[in-house]
């Protein structure tokens, strides 16, 4: 079901949370943009079925497919059942990264600065062992 065509849902009436909750979701299947018309009512900000019939109508998708699914049930409603070793153990890399940036929508502030310290902060240690093995020698 990976549709590569643009297909946006834009519910003229919605929460504050509902927007975040979807911008979360298309982040996570921005990939497969087909997804969201199986997930969602085009017209009102509801899923197209219950969380129950979606799951099982995705049983014939791909085991990252279903892992895709469940975690933007869960992100709408909870619902979804998600494993947290299926996103580390199903998933290839590109839909894990999805599953972050989804996380960092869904939090309400970027991690991007954060993690960019981080890994500034991991160099500076780097240069300061590589220095302490050059004086050991």
């Amino acid at each position: 079901m990976n549709d590569t065509q643009s297909i946006d849902i834009d519910w003229k009436v919605c929460s504050a949370g509902d927007k975040r909750r979807l911008l979360a979701i298309k982040a996570l299947l921005a990939s497969f943009p087909g997804f969201l018309l199986f997930l969602f009512n085009k017209e009102k900000p509801e899923l197209r079925a219950d969380a129950k019939s979606l799951k099982k109508f995705a049983q014939s998708f791909s085991s990252g497919e279903q892992v895709l699914i469940n975690i933007a049930i869960d992100i709408w409603n909870g619902e979804g059942g998600i494993h947290f070793n299926d996103i580390y153990e199903i998933l290839d890399t590109k839909n894990f990264i999805a599953v972050l940036k989804s996380l960092d929508i869904l939090r309400g502030e970027s991690l991007h600065k954060e993690l960019r310290t981080l890994k500034l902060f991991e160099a500076l240690i780097d240069q300061a062992d590589a220095k302490s093995n050059v004086k050991s020698s």
